[in-house]
């Protein structure tokens, strides 16, 4: 008999944290689960870690070469076979009731539904520290009501989707090959191009952990986003609305750039970035406005995972 859901897990270099990802997944309240990890050609141990486990619902798939986060994914859809898929960061983890909230709200809502939680922001010792959704200012209603993906892009919130398997296969919706952490946007355009709905529940229940290696803090990976932004607005006959967003996007992508490359030690990036967008001299201020709702998100409670 096929598991009710298919967790699927990129991993490249992940020995120090893929442990703690696999225990959240194993642990979850839905037991009738598949774990798929994608080796993306790691050389520090990692498949060894995951070979410790001594648990029936691992699959453990070795890249030869390393591919990338969107080539991975890809290969872990192609193994899949349960009823519903989700995804996790091999340095991130779930809440134990991550999948079963999500597979209640899936199957209520039809095969076309996209489900997600909110994210608790972690330390690199995965401490919670705020949640992602006070700290973008997305309200919600009710957790059955759709959301937009214009509104998703206007609050820059990062959703990772829990998705029918055979309604994705149906619409032939992929990740990009060969991406490397600028594939989630593409993915969500695709899904909303193919008819999927998105809904967001209002409790965090995915645990993102912010540390030093994160792609999305790397100079080329920023830009890599805009190119794949750019292609979006480029090939996709897509509503007003989303295009705009997805313009307001590539504008706040650019104004980081220069304080991206000027952390990653690129100076000569920086003062180009810097000319092509002088917009961008007032993006530290927007920081220290974050870093004002951080403060106050902080001081309410956390759970941990």
């Amino acid at each position: 008999m096929a598991p009710k859901v298919s967790v699927i897990i990129p991993a490249y270099n992940a020995r120090n944290t893929i442990a703690y990802a696999l225990e959240s997944a194993l642990r979850q309240t839905v037991h009738d689960i598949e774990v798929i990890v994608i080796d993306d050609a790691s050389y520090d141990g990692t498949s060894q870690i995951v070979r410790s486990f001594n648990d029936s619902r691992i699959k453990l798939l070795c890249n030869a070469q390393n591919l990338g986060q969107g080539t991975s994914r890809n290969i872990g859809l192609k193994a899949a076979s349960g009823d519903y898929v989700a995804f996790l960061d091999a340095d991130d983890a779930l809440h134990p009731n991550y999948l079963e909230s999500l597979l209640k709200e899936a199957i209520s809502l039809g095969p076309k539904a996209v489900l997600a939680s909110d994210n608790w922001i972690c330390n690199s010792r995965m401490q919670p520290l705020y949640r992602m959704f006070g700290l973008r200012q997305l309200q919600l209603s009710l957790n059955t009501n759709p959301i937009s993906l214009g509104e998703l892009i206007s609050h820059r919130v990062d959703i990772k989707p829990f998705i029918n398997r055979q309604a994705l296969l149906q619409a032939n919706v992929w990740f990009l090959d060969g991406a490397r952490g600028e594939e989630w946007l593409p993915f969500l355009v695709n899904l909303f191009v193919a008819g999927f709905q998105f809904f967001v529940l209002d409790a965090p229940l995915y645990y993102y952990r912010v540390h030093g290696f994160n792609i999305s803090k790397t100079y080329q990976g920023l830009t890599r986003e805009v190119q794949a932004l750019q292609r979006l607005m480029k090939e996709y006959n897509l509503d007003c609305e989303v295009l705009k967003f997805l313009q307001q996007y590539e504008s706040f992508l650019n104004q980081r750039a220069p304080w991206v490359a000027l952390r990653c030690g690129l100076v000569r990036e920086f003062f180009i970035s810097l000319l092509r967008n002088p917009n961008a001299f007032w993006f530290p201020f927007q920081k220290i406005k974050d870093w004002y709702w951080r403060t106050k998100l902080l001081k309410r409670p956390a759970r941990h995972a």
